[in-house]
Order: structure tokens, then C-alpha cells, then sequence
């Protein structure tokens, strides 16, 4: 979870920055594609686009938060778009007009101002990375299974001791989610 939003975070905040006062359709329906597309879908396509050589990607352990953070995506656009369109240009041209480069206006300007959106994009993320299972079936392995994909394993078994591992799996699901929530709940609350 916590991989892929560092994935998903740093482009979603990317293009929310760079579509910020454009009114590109096209792209912003780009972006908006995997909210459209189901996450079994998105795992059937990776698990057959890279199953040859040169680019047999399907074994590698990197591959499944790259997919939680593609899911992931269009949440932290959509959170960080309408905070970075909110910035007033106004305050970029005064530190320009006091001599700041351009990196040191994003730093003070528009940085401060997208915390909350970063953080927002965080929570989403991790929290969909961890309830994700979908395209999570179809490309983890044995070593590197998923919580949920735990969960959904022991309750295909049979017999009571699969049934309390899997509901006590659930509960630990249901406690990290939560954490994750409430804790980027109170960040938000804080600023």
C-alpha cells in the first residue's frame, strides 16, 4: 500500500499540476480510464500484454503496486485537480516579481497549498491499494500474496479454523484501513 502511493501520489500530483487551467478532455478522460475499466480487466491486460520476452514482467514483485497505484491514479488527480486550478497565479507572479526561481516558487507558493491534496492522495491511495483484489487475483503469487487475497483464499476453504483465520484476517483488513483513514482524517483536521 504504502509503494504504491508512493507511486500513484507523485504522478497523479504531477498532472493534476499540469492540467491545472487546462481544459483538455482528452487527457483528463486518459486519466479517468482505469475508474471506467474494471481492476480485473486492467490485470487481465498486463497479465497478457507482458507475458514474452523481453518484457515478462508477470513474476516480478514491483508489478502488483504498480497496478494498485494505476487504480489508484485517477482518485488523487480528481482530489489534487480542483486545489491546484485554485491557486491564484497572482501569487506565483509576486514571488517571481520578488526574484524567486522557479523551483523556489513551486516550494512557497504552490507546495503549501497542495498538502492537503498530497495528503488527501496518500490516504486514497493506500486505502485502495489495501482493499484492492481484482487485479490483484490474477497477478500475485504464492510468496507475495495480497491481505485480501488471504482473506478471499481461506474463505473458499472449508472447515471452521479457515473460516476464523479468514474473518480474523478481514478485522486485521478492516483495523489498517481504518488506521489509514483516521489517520489522514486528523492530518487534514490539523491544517
Amino acid at each position: 500500500a504504502l509503494l504504491a502511493a508512493a507511486i500513484a501520489v507523485p504522478i497523479g500530483l504531477a498532472a493534476a499540476v499540469g492540467l491545472a487551467g487546462r481544459r483538455s478532455l482528452l487527457t483528463r478522460a486518459i486519466l479517468a480510464v482505469p475508474l471506467a475499466t474494471s481492476a480485473v480487466v486492467i490485470g487481465f491486460g498486463i497479465l497478457v500484454t507482458y507475458d514474452e520476452s523481453p518484457v515478462d514482467f508477470r513474476a516480478q514483485w514491483w508489478l502488483v503496486p504498480c497496478i494498485h497505484a494505476v487504480v489508484a491514479l485517477p482518485f488523487v488527480v480528481r482530489s489534487s485537480l480542483s486545489v491546484a486550478e485554485s491557486i491564484p497565479q497572482g501569487l506565483r507572479e509576486a514571488a517571481a516579481v520578488l526574484g524567486a526561481s522557479p523551483i523556489r516558487r513551486w516550494w512557497t507558493v504552490d507546495a503549501p497549498l497542495l498538502t492537503p491534496a498530497l495528503t488527501t492522495g496518500l490516504g486514497l491511495s493506500a486505502a485502495l491499494s489495501l482493499g484492492e483484489v481484482g487485479a490483484s487475483s490474477l497477478l500475485t503469487r504464492q510468496g507475495d500474496r495480497t491481505l485480501p487475497i488471504v482473506v478471499d483464499q481461506l474463505l473458499g476453504r472449508s472447515g471452521d479454523l479457515a473460516f476464523t483465520t479468514a474473518m480474523a484476517a478481514a478485522t486485521l483488513l478492516l483495523a489498517l484501513t481504518s488506521l489509514i483513514v483516521i489517520a489522514f482524517d486528523s492530518t487534514m483536521r490539523t491544517r
